[in-house]
């Protein structure tokens, strides 16, 4: 290789680095702005039936054939059981034995082929309406929690409107929690088909700014954004507020409209001139700035 060659490689090299070194960092960033932040409180929860009917035996005779199973949904008037009067004077005449309530078949009390005299227990129905909701409250969120606080009943991937109808006021010393009882919602027409889910109720309702957890950075026990003012990065440190799901509330640190970087093409220092990727459009600006107040 000729001495020049050897110069002019390393002239490329120079270059390209210089370049390198020169090329602004890329940034993606999201306006601040307020909205309504609500703490979500999780619960356990357990549907208790409102009305059992228990389904009983008008006449001896012998269960010819079930024709529900057990948690099979029914209305009222539905089929239950077909009996065999036992009797020879009514020469075995057909009985059906009818749903008196809609509802759920919550325990079959006889087999097929059995006999059974007057008044024997056949079957309990939990009736479809006035099911209680109930749960415990762990003493630390009874506070935030009151009475006709809407709220909702998620299971079997459905969710159903309800509201607070009472909290005891006696904190169980060995759990250390307070039983709550919850109602559906009046304009609420479904009915969950299980017996146990989950209570959702929003609490601490206020303004606040949202962003997502991975535009924050932790250095001991504080919490730091990045936000771009004149195309130049800022380190701040900010107090956080609630968590919902994947963001955070930031409560002390940035005010609405301010850009706060969410991703970078590497490491930022403090001061370092940026590009930002995806600069807002004019009405967007327009906006955080009446978010601001200004």
């Amino acid at each position: 290789m000729s001495r020049f060659t050897r110069k002019l490689i390393v002239f490329l090299i120079c270059t390209n680095s210089m370049n390198v070194l020169a090329k602004k960092k890329s940034v993606t960033i999201l306006i601040a702005a307020k909205e309504t932040v609500q703490k979500e409180l999780l619960f356990p929860a357990r549907i208790v039936p409102g009305k059992l009917a228990q389904v009983i035996a008008d006449y001896p005779s012998i269960v010819e054939k079930i024709e529900v199973n057990l948690g099979d949904k029914v209305d009222q008037s539905t089929v239950l059981i077909q009996l065999k009067h036992s009797d020879p004077l009514f020469n075995e005449r057909r009985l059906k034995v009818k749903s008196p309530i809609e509802g759920r078949i919550a325990k079959i009390q006889v087999s097929e082929g059995s006999q059974i005299g007057r008044g024997e227990k056949l079957l309990v129905i939990a009736g479809a309406r006035g099911e209680k909701i109930l749960l415990e409250v762990p003493s630390k969120d009874l506070s935030q929690i009151h009475q006709a606080q809407t709220g909702t009943l998620m299971m079997d991937n459905e969710s159903f409107k309800v509201v607070v109808k009472g909290i005891s006021p006696l904190i169980d010393t060995a759990t250390g929690t307070a039983s709550a009882e919850i109602a559906f919602a009046a304009d609420e027409a479904k009915r969950p088909s299980g017996i146990l889910g989950k209570i959702s109720l929003k609490a601490n309702s206020h303004d606040g700014i949202l962003i997502p957890e991975h535009a924050i950075s932790y250095q001991g026990n504080n919490t730091f954004i990045k936000k771009v003012d004149n195309d130049k990065i800022s380190k701040v440190a900010v107090k956080l507020g609630e968590r919902i799901r994947d963001r955070v509330e930031i409560a002390e640190g940035i005010q609405a409209g301010e850009w706060v970087v969410e991703r970078a093409s590497g490491y930022l220092a403090d001061g370092v001139e940026v590009e930002v990727q995806n600069p807002p459009k004019k009405d967007e600006v327009l906006d955080s700035k009446e978010n601001k107040g200004i």
